[in-house]
């Protein structure tokens, strides 16, 4: 009886390190050594697409170190964030570019020069990255969308 995995979570240190082992994940989940995308069994779970929550980053700083989850989705999650969006919860910086590292660096760049107060330089920061490849795309360009979650004072 095959199985899947929902998520896989892992804290990250800062560094070429934590670079590297959060690559080793990704490349394990993609390839299907990880139940995530695949079932135990190697079959491709269709409507599913991977997203990571990242969690205790320091705000503008840097997304690493930090604590992250990775999830398979359904598509109606996209929904649900726009949804959120609309009702003001999360801010999106989005990049397209040549490949899924640039546009990924290219997110965080825009989240970190943001001056917005309502994200950032909170006591709990929240993000959720989704990044498509250039192969699952509609214009031949990769993608990468950052959510980053509203805290409004008091």
């Amino acid at each position: 009886m095959a199985y899947r995995l929902e998520s896989i979570s892992f804290r990250v240190d800062g560094g070429a390190a934590g670079g590297a082992a959060t690559e080793a994940i990704w490349n394990d989940l993609v390839q299907g050594k990880l139940p995530l995308l695949f079932d135990s069994d190697g079959q491709f779970v269709p409507g599913l697409s991977p997203v990571t929550e990242y969690r205790d980053f320091d705000g503008r700083v840097s997304s690493l170190p930090c604590s992250m989850t990775i999830r398979a989705v359904p598509g109606s999650f996209f929904q649900q964030m726009a949804d959120q969006m609309d009702a003001g919860l999360y801010k999106l910086y989005t990049a397209a570019g040549s490949d899924i590292a640039e546009c990924s660096a290219a997110v965080w760049k825009m989240f970190s020069e943001d001056e917005d107060p309502s994200v950032g330089n909170v006591d709990d920061p929240y993000a959720v990255e989704s990044s498509v490849p250039t192969e699952y795309t509609k214009d031949g360009k990769a993608h990468s969308y950052l959510w980053v979650k509203r805290h409004f004072p008091d």
